[in-house]
């Protein structure tokens, strides 16, 4: 009963962070795996049911429960046709050597691939708990700052590939060019805080 109680709190997204603390802590932190998964699986389950029921309900009040199955054809396939875009990859600049140079590294399977992989080796640093006095953060610190220069490196030489304009054009550059942004951000907070604890200590000397 008390397994289960905790199991329903985990799916609630209320205190599941405490409940996964406390396994890892008592258990090992490779029994933490099940939580995240639970959560992980749950959360989709739950919003595949809330979408499923939006959907149903939208349908039926639109009116397109009553219609045929060639008539539903029909409207999803206008609906595909509205939101088919054609991919918009900026050429490659043949006036300049270097650019071009960057521009088939970008655009190679391995750069691509590579850039996937730090984003998931980066998101496997949130696994663990940060804890500010324990020796693993500070380690989970330095490999995440080295991440966030990597991809600083990496819109750097897309931007220089595709021009800014063609860099901006994609949703998903945007994207990466706001979390490295963010990352920059939060080291230059982090160096100015240990700081400002030196200095502290040195006061108190």
């Amino acid at each position: 009963g008390s397994a289960m109680l905790a199991l329903f709190e985990v799916l609630s997204l209320e205190g599941w962070l405490e409940i996964r603390d406390i396994i890892m802590d008592r258990m090992g932190p490779e029994h933490a795996i099940f939580v995240h998964i639970f959560v992980f699986i749950g959360t989709l389950v739950g919003l595949t049911l809330f979408v499923g029921v939006v959907i149903a309900n939208y349908s039926e009040n639109k009116g397109t429960a009553l219609l045929t199955v060639d008539q539903r054809r029909w409207m999803d396939l206008k609906g595909r046709i509205k939101l088919a875009q054609p991919l918009r990859t900026p050429p490659r600049p043949e006036n300049n050597k270097f650019r071009s140079y960057v521009f088939d590294i970008t655009q190679t399977k391995v750069f691509k691939k590579s850039s996937a992989v730090l984003v998931l080796l980066n998101c496997a640093l949130l696994y663990k708990p940060w804890k500010p006095k324990e020796k693993i953060t500070q380690i989970s610190a330095l490999i995440s700052s080295v991440f966030t220069f990597l991809f600083l490196v990496e819109a750097s030489m897309k931007c220089i590939a595709l021009g800014v304009v063609g860099y901006w054009q994609s949703r998903r550059n945007r994207f990466d060019l706001l979390v490295t942004i963010l990352g920059i951000a939060w080291i230059v907070l982090n160096i100015i805080s240990m700081g400002q604890n030196d200095l502290v200590r040195t006061d108190k000397t």
